[in-house]
């Protein structure tokens, strides 16, 4: 960024210096002077900085608009020359800076990098599992693996995103888990026994599909893939556990509170969730109706503890431990 700065300062001092015919020339009481006016040297350093600032203002701005963010005009919220002083307007801006794509997790220092999960294969295991799987692709909202099915094989997410989940005989829905890139799912199915669960695309994704054949050989040349896969169990068996715990002795808000932090990363002091959820969606992760998960977030709302940004739910401090 400052090199990019510099050279465009330097374009812009040269342009500003064509049409005059002389150059100024510092004189021994430290001022610049051209022809007959003289300047005092720190008002040229001066201008000079106020120049710098509103270049990384303008180039910060218009790099955010490429990475998805809406900035509004005037405001420079990172940059390798970060000293330089905020006036106010652009304070109050900087606050309202939000994020929708993410790739905007890579412009912002202060956005945290995501971690990588305990249920995530390591780089070498992937690549090894792959090479005994075919790769297909997958459009948003194709059904990956329909629960009650006799199928045996192995997926695992190159890409994308995928949710795991139970049906009722009525139509509604219960998720279990949000799935991403390098971790997997199927493995249920060494049990020998139908799919417990359905799994469905969130938006496009590629996985690579093992079959059960290919993956019992796998497991036996490649301990350390029987190791991680048990440890995936157990992380597993924990998290559901959690969700029992939740859903028999919590009431619908504090399943929301607990959603909303779980889905959600820290910016600052406030949270943002990871990805825009509509209240049908949060419903279907804490087992409650819409219209119940409508009145609990209309009361967090309402009273500023949450609002809504380009679709994305953002959480304002801690949120009250009851409703």
């Amino acid at each position: 960024m400052a090199a990019v700065c510099g050279a465009a300062l330097n374009r812009k001092r040269d342009r500003a210096g064509a049409g005059t015919a002389e150059q100024p020339s510092r004189v021994s009481d430290g001022s610049e002077q051209r022809g007959d006016q003289k300047r005092p040297t720190g008002d040229a350093d001066h201008d000079r900085e106020k120049g710098v600032k509103r270049l990384v203002e303008t180039v910060t701005h218009t790099g955010l608009l490429w990475a998805g963010w809406r900035v509004p005009k005037g405001t420079f919220a990172a940059s390798s020359l970060g000293s330089l002083p905020l006036d106010r307007e652009s304070e109050l801006h900087r606050r309202r800076v939000t994020y929708s794509q993410p790739i905007a997790r890579r412009i912002m220092p202060r956005m945290a990098p995501p971690q990588p999960t305990a249920e995530q294969l390591p780089t070498a295991l992937l690549e090894a599992i792959e090479r005994c799987g075919d790769k297909r692709t997958y459009k948003a909202r194709a059904t990956l693996i329909n629960e009650g099915d006799t199928t045996d094989s192995l997926f695992i997410l190159l890409s994308g995103r995928v949710k795991v989940y139970v049906s009722s005989d009525d139509g509604r829905d219960m998720v279990l888990a949000e799935l991403g890139p390098g971790e997997y799912f199927g493995e249920l199915s060494l049990s020998g026994e139908k799919r417990s669960a359905s799994v469905q695309a969130l938006e496009p994704c590629s996985c690579c599909v093992v079959q059960g054949a290919q993956l019992r050989q796998f497991l036996v040349a490649n301990p350390d893939f029987a190791l991680h896969l048990t440890r995936k169990m157990a992380h597993m068996v924990r998290r559901l556990t959690e969700q029992v715990k939740s859903l028999a002795l919590q009431d619908v808000y504090g399943r929301v509170v607990r959603a909303l932090t779980e889905l959600s990363d820290p910016v600052g002091n406030e949270r943002v969730l990871r990805h825009k959820l509509t209240q049908q969606e949060i419903a279907e992760r804490v087992g409650s109706s819409r219209e119940m998960v409508n009145r609990v977030m209309k009361d967090l709302v309402t009273g500023g503890y949450v609002s809504l940004r380009d679709g994305v739910h953002v959480i304002h401090g801690k949120l009250p431990a009851a409703w």
